[in-house]
């Protein structure tokens, strides 16, 4: 019985010890929500204004969407950005609450909703895989304008490089 908790004990290490290329996955690669359709694009030589508006510049900006067909198509969005020199970023909980992170936590239109959500904490983290893909680990807290926490977005995913509608 000793030696099944031993080696049960060394699995449980290894499996929460490991890392792949350097980052460390909150679980395996997450799928789109049910009744969704999902978008995971990255974009070199961007900025973003507010949600939604891409404009030249020199970052390389990260954008998820989310589109939830049981819910009027409503419309879950998370943009970020990173320096383009870089093979690998974190942006810290800090630098989330500083708006390095827009977020559009939904936008329904039979709901009559249309609401911006404050990023209030989390971590994101990239690596690049090749010319075209970063492999993004990302957990974003949304809170309301009182900083009350209301909704965690988590994406572990790859995404792949898009051009540009500048």
């Amino acid at each position: 019985m000793k030696i099944k908790a031993g080696i049960f004990s060394i699995l449980i290490v290894i499996l929460f010890g490991c890392s792949k290329d350097g980052l460390v996955m909150n679980g395996t690669i997450t799928n789109c929500p049910n009744n969704s359709t999902c978008s995971y694009q990255y974009y070199e030589n961007a900025d973003y204004t507010n949600v939604y508006k891409l404009t030249s510049g020199q970052n390389r900006v990260f954008v998820y969407k989310s589109v939830d067909s049981a819910m009027c198509n409503a419309l879950t969005s998370m943009y970020f950005k990173a320096d383009m020199g870089s093979s690998s970023f974190e942006i810290t909980a800090k630098q989330i609450i500083l708006a390095q992170v827009a977020s559009a936590s939904l936008i329904c239109s039979c709901c009559n909703s249309v609401g911006y959500i404050n990023p209030i904490g989390g971590d994101i983290r990239g690596t690049k895989k090749n010319s075209t893909a970063w492999l993004i680990n990302a957990e974003i807290i949304e809170g309301d304008a009182n900083g009350k926490p209301i909704d965690t977005v988590v994406v572990n995913q790859y995404f792949t490089l898009s051009s540009a509608p500048l």
